[in-house]
């Protein structure tokens, strides 16, 4: 199991949002299994997520195969800090 903790900063949160949820599709053909959003409570814009995959090899797929990129620059993310762990 890899949990993937994200912040990062966005121009719309509900736009972001939508966007992020119509892509899980592509994150379960990578080996996704759930996520959980949270916001900031002075900056609504502001986000930070956690997500878990079944292996570090399928979320490496899914940053380098998948249109990744490209989502998060239509969903309107403009920074990103990403913090990748594995259970011992």
């Amino acid at each position: 199991m890899v949990k993937v903790f994200t912040r990062l900063a966005v121009e719309d949160f509900e736009k972001w949002q939508t966007d992020y949820d119509s892509h899980e599709p592509v994150r379960q053909q990578y080996g996704f299994t759930g996520s959980q959003v949270y916001r900031n409570d002075k900056d609504a814009n502001e986000v930070a997520l956690t997500m878990e995959w079944n292996s570090l090899e399928e979320l490496q797929a899914f940053i380098s195969e998948s249109n990744l990129q490209e989502v998060q620059k239509q969903s309107g993310a403009t920074s990103l800090e990403v913090c990748i762990l594995q259970s011992l």
